[in-house]
């Protein structure tokens, strides 16, 4: 199994490798996504703001110096008492064997030594493996996200 490390928010590479698979994610569940040029930098700007802010919270598992899962999630600004789980991934031959399970459970004890009250995370409807893992550690459905494509 691999390790869990706080990750070295200074190193560039890790930074930019989190930011990258960020941007990513989306096409597996929307084929007609488009990775914009500017999606990855901003991402990044992001990243950076919520770690000068003191706000950042990311871990990440590695396996011979590769990041092979990892959760990215944010104190927000507007409400101390909320963290918002901006990303977690896992690459894929390394799913179901419990990273997502032990991030997740790293982040909960982070938020509760701030003081935070609730977590809130955004799951696409055919990410079974997510929502299972969310409703195992007791999260609930609080709204809905719809759209309507132009």
């Amino acid at each position: 199994m691999g390790k869990i490390n706080i990750i070295d928010v200074r190193s560039k590479k890790n930074v930019i490798k989190i930011c990258e698979v960020h941007n990513r994610i989306p096409k597996k569940w929307d084929k007609a996504y488009k990775l914009k040029d500017d999606y990855v930098k901003k991402s990044i700007k992001r990243f950076q703001e919520s770690l000068n802010n003191n706000r950042l919270f990311c871990r990440a598992v590695f396996k011979s110096d590769k990041i092979i899962s990892y959760i990215w999630a944010e104190n927000t600004k507007s409400d101390e008492d909320i963290v918002n789980i901006v990303s977690l991934w896992t690459k894929k031959k390394y799913r179901n064997r419990g990273f997502a399970q032990k991030l997740k459970k790293q982040l909960h004890s982070w938020a509760k030594k701030r003081g935070c009250k609730r977590i809130l995370t955004q799951v696409n409807p055919k990410n079974r493996n997510m929502l299972n893992l969310n409703k195992k550690m007791d999260y609930t459905k609080t709204w809905i996200k719809m759209e309507k494509k132009l």
